[in-house]
């Protein structure tokens, strides 16, 4: 009776672990997004990381508009006030690649796979063709007012190319 006891508790034990789905966005590893649309990423977004540097002490905001335009808002380094940056990008949606030029059409220092959207559509994850271990964090996020009135009348800054 133990006998039948003991592999009837193993089977349903071996069963519950392979049930088991591997969903976890909340584990040390991001499982693959099957498919990101490019509406999912239209919108406001902050950088919250940049990787290998985590310490992010300045605000960057990026907006990628409907009509393939972006503009990226950055704190000024030792200045009060924000730059920007504007121009065109492209979203290859099969390859979940994004690409993009600035306004005076010099392109982005690289093209970035988006290796990471959370389900609710609000956090996502790039990762540069070239350096694999520059990994960008974006949290969709609403560009503060005040950041946008701080940027009327900058001239675009080369200094804010991060892309």
């Amino acid at each position: 009776m133990n006998r039948i006891l003991r592999t009837l508790a193993i089977t349903f034990a071996t069963l519950s672990l392979v049930s088991c789905s591997d969903d976890n966005e909340g584990g040390s590893t991001n499982p693959a997004t099957p498919h990101i649309a490019r509406a999912d990423i239209t919108g406001e977004w902050k950088l919250q990381e940049w990787a290998p540097s985590t310490d992010m002490k300045n605000n960057v905001y990026l907006v990628l508009n409907e009509n393939d335009s972006f503009t990226l808002y950055g704190e000024n380094f030792g200045e009060t006030g924000y730059k920007k940056a504007t121009g065109k990008f492209v979203y290859q949606e099969p390859e979940k690649l994004i690409k993009g030029n600035y306004s005076d059409n010099t392109p982005w220092g690289d093209h970035y796979n988006i290796i990471y959207m959370s389900r609710d559509k609000n956090i996502m994850k790039w990762q540069a063709q070239k350096d694999k271990n520059d990994i960008s964090v974006y949290v969709r996020t609403e560009v503060p007012e005040e950041v946008k009135a701080l940027t009327r009348g900058a001239q675009e800054s080369e200094e804010m190319r991060i892309l």
